[in-house]
C-alpha cells in the first residue's frame, strides 16, 4: 500500500542510526531528511522509498540497509449531510466516494440528493471542489472511480422540495 499524507513513518539506518528519524508525511507528500533534504513519500510504498533513499544516501554513507516502515495513518477524511453517520471517519485504505458514503451508514434516502454529492479537497493551497453523481454509480453508469484523498470532506446534499 502507498504512502500517504499524514502516515507517520520510521526510517532506520543499520549502519548509521544517527540518521533514523520518524516523520509525519505532510500535505506536499515531501520529508525532510538529514544529507539529503526534501524527497518524495507520498505515493511511494515502504519498498520503493527505501529504494529511493538508498540512492539518494549511497554518495554520502557507506553502504547501509535503510528501512521504512509505516507506524500510523493519520489520514482521515470528513463526511456530512444526508448520511447516517456524519463525522471523521480514518482513511487506512483506497476508497471511493461511493465506499466512503456507506462507511458513514449509507444516506438517507428520503432526503439525499445523490446527483450532486460534492467533494472538497485541498489542492495547491486551494480549495477545490469535484461534484459526484453517486446516482449513476449505484445505477452501474458511472464508469471512473473517484477515489479520496487525505482529508477530503464529502458532502451529500438534501434534496429540496417546492411545495
Amino acid at each position: 500500500m502507498q504512502l500517504r499524507e499524514g502516515d507517520v513513518i520510521r526510517i532506520t539506518f543499520e549502519n548509521a542510526t544517527n540518521l533514523n528519524a520518524i516523520q509525519t508525511i505532510p500535505l506536499d507528500g515531501f520529508i525532510t531528511l538529514q544529507l539529503i533534504g526534501q524527497t518524495k513519500a507520498a505515493g511511494k510504498t515502504t519498498v520503493e522509498l527505501e529504494a529511493a533513499l538508498t540512492n539518494l544516501y549511497a554518495p554520502q554513507i557507506k553502504a547501509t540497509e535503510i528501512q521504512v516502515s509505516r507506524i500510523s495513518s493519520a489520514a482521515t477524511y470528513s463526511i456530512g449531510g444526508a448520511v447516517l453517520k456524519p463525522g471523521k471517519i480514518p482513511l487506512d485504505r483506497p476508497l471511493t466516494v461511493l465506499e466512503a458514503v456507506m462507511e458513514a451508514g449509507g444516506v438517507d434516502q428520503t432526503r439525499a440528493k445523490l446527483s450532486e454529492v460534492v467533494v472538497l479537497r485541498i489542492e495547491k493551497n486551494r480549495r477545490v471542489k469535484y461534484q459526484v453523481n453517486l446516482k449513476r454509480a449505484l445505477q452501474g453508469m458511472e464508469i471512473d472511480l473517484f477515489y479520496l484523498k487525505p482529508f477530503d470532506i464529502i458532502y451529500v446534499p438534501h434534496k429540496t422540495f417546492n411545495f
